[in-house]
């Protein structure tokens, strides 16, 4: 199923198990709104429990889980150039805007950069997600799926996170640390 927005077609597979949106077109003016805004171009895999987001060198970019035991359905991961995870919590947005101005408060991994709020990533399932996102692409065989897909989930596949890990320490080497 394709359907036409701007010079690159969304393309979209589903079977039972998954769904792939390829080329979705986030925002590309700034808004500021009470819900979580996606910008750029970018591809989309939903499990039925799972849904991971991939840039344009399908790098993974955002995450999160659908299940009940995740914190708040607009709660998202976001993945930094630095390969570091960043939880955007909602603070159950009154207290957070109030405080900051913002709708969403964001959450490091690092104890030492931690601003107000929880420790999310001490949470069992924010945790597993940060760890075991790639053993959820490799756990999807190549399902019949068109080749364009097939070909998708090869190559996020190939972004393992060593391959990540390695591409974030050439940033920290260039600009002289991390």
């Amino acid at each position: 199923m394709e359907s036409q927005s701007g010079f690159h077609p969304i393309q979209i597979f589903q079977n039972r198990d998954l769904s792939i949106e390829l080329n979705v077109h986030g925002e590309d003016e700034y808004t500021k709104v009470s819900f979580p805004v996606k910008y750029g171009l970018f591809s989309r895999l939903e499990t039925c429990d799972r849904i991971l987001e991939f840039n344009l060198n399908h790098e993974i970019r955002h995450a999160k889980s659908k299940t009940n035991t995740w914190q708040h359905p607009s709660e998202w991961l976001k993945r930094t150039v630095g390969n570091d995870w960043i939880y955007y919590s909602t603070g159950g947005y009154s207290g957070v805007f109030e405080a900051l101005g913002e709708y969403y408060l964001p959450n490091l991994q690092y104890s030492t950069n931690s601003l107000i709020g929880g420790k999310p990533f001490q949470e069992e399932n924010i945790d597993d997600l940060v760890k075991g996102w790639y053993e959820i692409l490799t756990g999807l065989g190549n399902m019949d799926m068109p080749e364009q897909f097939s070909r998708w989930l090869n190559a996020v596949k190939q972004q393992n996170p060593k391959k990540l890990q390695d591409k974030s320490q050439k940033l920290f080497d260039i600009i002289g640390s991390r």
